[in-house]
């Protein structure tokens, strides 16, 4: 009796393994938002006006550096010039 009995099939090494569906890795903005409920960690928020301040700072050194050039060759070109010396800049009529 022993014969009759049938072996049931066992699957070997090289069974096919679907992938698991990829969910769970990243929350959307909405669920970030949820969890944190408009908190704002302190550290970025303080960062971010740190890059602000340093980006104001920059335009305005910039600005002034500009200006003071200007006024160095302004002053320059006001200095060859005076009441006893001709004026620098002569136009000839010919």
């Amino acid at each position: 009796m022993a014969a009759d009995v049938q072996q049931a099939h066992r699957p070997g090494a090289l069974k096919q393994q679907n992938k698991t569906h990829k969910h769970g890795k990243h929350k959307s903005k909405g669920q970030l938002d949820k969890e944190t409920k408009g908190r704002v960690n302190v550290k970025t928020s303080t960062k971010k006006n740190k890059a602000q301040q340093r980006k104001q700072d920059r335009k305005h050194h910039i600005a002034q550096v500009r200006k003071q050039k200007r006024d160095e060759i302004l002053s320059q070109k006001r200095s060859r010039g005076g009441n006893l010396s001709p004026p620098h800049f002569v136009v000839s009529e010919s």
